[in-house]
């Protein structure tokens, strides 16, 4: 009852009305888990990047072995690959079409997006929204 007090909207619609201490010990790695992992995850490729997953692993092994070197250097390679210059999603990419029917595919898609921001444009911005003019061409890795 006391931490469901002092916490902005409580816990129990978490835990439900009969928390258990192994509960909210639970519920606690789970928010640490979600602050430290998967904030760093978010967005990227589900595999370990950062430098330091030695204490604060996104993958943890059953059998306890460390994570392969091989993990470095693919972070090497992503870092490489999410801090290049990006092309802007509304940039014109026909170009890049292989024939003249994908290069109309992409014409159509521009035309699209170009449509809804003018729409966007016309209504107040929100904090939320995403809008294809703040969007940038990316890779999957």
């Amino acid at each position: 009852a006391a931490l469901d007090a002092a916490l902005p909207h409580g816990v129990h619609a978490v835990t439900g009305p009969n928390a258990t201490f192994d509960g909210l010990v639970s519920l606690t790695a789970t928010i640490i888990y979600f602050a430290t992992v998967e904030h760093e995850i978010t967005g990227s490729g589900l595999w370990d990047y950062q430098l330091w997953n030695d204490t604060s692993p996104v993958r943890v092994y059953e059998d306890g072995r460390r994570v392969p070197l091989d993990v470095y250097q693919r972070m090497v390679n992503a870092n490489f690959n999410l801090n290049v210059r990006r092309v802007m999603l509304l940039d014109d990419l026909s170009t890049m079409a292989l024939d003249a029917a994908g290069a109309d595919a992409f014409r159509r898609f521009r035309s699209d997006l170009l449509s809804l921001q003018l729409e966007l444009n016309r209504t107040p911005p929100q904090p939320w929204r995403m809008e294809p003019k703040r969007l940038k061409a990316n890779i999957n890795a």
